[in-house]
């Protein structure tokens, strides 16, 4: 929360409100919260340099992190989204060639997660990857 502050108080963009949803009692090894968290401020500043502009009233970012359960093994699925207005290609921003994204599919590989990305009111990055 004070990271998402501190991002705003050095961009132009000042009126976003953030959504944030979490399990109360996950707790992860360094070995996921650097990458994360890498991930996660990679996002959070994508979005607040590129996405609004002042065309959206009510600029938007959700970020949740829950658990589950399959074949015994735990995982974690983290959400991200934006309402931005959208981006025409998803296929551009999926072969992006940036440092950005290298950054993103190369910590996502560090974990062994998955991710993928929507494109509806907004864009969307969900992550999966085991936390066991």
């Amino acid at each position: 929360a004070d990271l998402d502050k501190q991002l705003i108080n050095h961009s132009s963009v000042k009126d976003i409100e953030f959504i944030r949803k979490l399990d109360d009692d996950l707790t992860f090894s360094i070995n996921i919260v650097t990458p994360l968290s890498l991930i996660i401020n990679e996002l959070t500043v994508n979005t607040i340099k590129h996405a609004f502009d002042e065309n959206i009233d009510h600029k938007t970012i959700y970020k949740s992190l829950n658990t589950f359960q399959k074949n015994h093994k735990i995982f974690c699925r983290f959400e991200y989204k934006d309402n931005r207005t959208g981006v025409e290609n998803i296929e551009k921003i999926l072969n992006s060639k940036g440092l950005g994204w290298q950054i993103i599919n190369s910590l996502v590989n560090q974990m062994d997660g998955n991710y993928e990305i929507t494109n509806k009111k907004g864009i969307g990055f969900i992550l999966i990857f085991p936390i066991n």
